[in-house]
């Protein structure tokens, strides 16, 4: 059974993970976020939106079951951004 997400501590990431975090391109940094969840088997479900650059998620988490991804690689619950389902 896979731990809960917010049971992952920060200082169990991989040090090389956290190298490339840094290092990258905006671009390159959503996608080693969405490699990441779904090599830990977190991630159920994601969508691109060419529009906006935005990738939304679905998780296993219940801290943080569906999230935003900017183009920035910052993640936000869904709620906390305007207009995500056209409304």
């Amino acid at each position: 059974m896979l731990p809960e997400l917010s049971a992952i501590k920060p200082c169990q990431i991989n040090l090389d993970l956290k190298t490339k975090l840094k290092t990258c391109g905006t671009k390159q940094r959503t996608y080693l976020i969405i490699n990441a969840l779904e090599t830990l088997g977190f991630l159920i479900y994601q969508l691109y939106d060419p529009d906006t650059g935005n990738w939304y998620i679905e998780t296993s988490s219940t801290t943080l079951p569906r999230a935003v991804i900017t183009q920035t690689g910052e993640i936000y619950p869904i709620e906390w951004v305007q207009n995500y389902d056209g409304d």
